[in-house]
């Protein structure tokens, strides 16, 4: 919604669009936009034809043959998001932005929902669940993003797509061992884990030179 209405106004001070009629062209280009029109349509299907849907809450799904159609057209939709960010990369290259964008997301964003969750959740007065919403928090936050933010780039600021599709492969990358590392310590918070993580470091080296092994192969052939 805030990228549409931005666009709106840039094209008004540019003197592109009248005024009255880009108030109007923005509201219907929000209102057609396919997130918030599939939002709205599934809110009206559940308040009038909420009976239909089968299986509790929240696992409630559409009856057949609905779901399965719906399924089969949002299988490839994880594959061609990752397509879609191989191929809008120009350069893997690590740059300022990119760099700095991954440790915002996969870095910082952790700790802020670690803070926010330290503030807001009192669990109740249970120390252990508070205490696991807190882990999740940072765990979550930790997560890297998809590519939606590529294609809002490519829709409002295509100069911008190399250096959001390399932010999003990079973040991949550092969530991985990132991720599992945490998973490691935060599932089991009373034990020591240093076996464990001298045991990661160790496979983490010996494919670290395989894998560069196979880089200076590749090299050579290609010299």
């Amino acid at each position: 919604v805030l990228f549409e209405v931005g666009k709106a106004r840039l094209a008004a001070e540019q003197g592109s669009a009248v005024e009255e009629q880009s108030k109007w062209q923005t509201v219907r280009v929000i209102l057609l936009n396919p997130v918030i029109l599939c939002t709205i349509l599934g809110l009206l299907f559940q308040l009038c034809f909420g009976w239909l849907l089968v299986g509790e809450y929240p696992n409630r799904d559409l009856p057949h043959p609905l779901s399965d159609i719906v399924a089969l057209f949002t299988a490839p939709f994880g594959m061609l998001a990752l397509f879609l960010t191989g191929a809008s990369l120009k350069s893997a290259s690590v740059s300022f932005w990119p760099a700095a964008l991954v440790t915002m997301k996969v870095v910082v964003c952790g700790y802020l929902s670690y803070a926010f969750a330290d503030l807001f959740v009192d669990g109740n007065g249970n120390t252990e669940q508070m205490l696991r919403l807190q882990d999740f928090s940072f765990f979550y936050g930790s997560i890297p993003t998809s590519s939606a933010p590529l294609v809002y780039a490519t829709k409002f600021d295509p100069g911008a797509v190399n250096i959001v599709a390399a932010a999003v492969l990079w973040g991949i990358v550092l969530a991985g061992p990132n991720m599992i590392t945490q998973a490691v310590f935060l599932g089991r918070e009373f034990q020591n884990q240093t076996a464990t993580l001298q045991a990661v470091q160790h496979y983490v080296s010996v494919v670290s030179a395989v894998m560069g092994l196979v880089v200076l192969g590749l090299l050579a052939q290609l010299r």
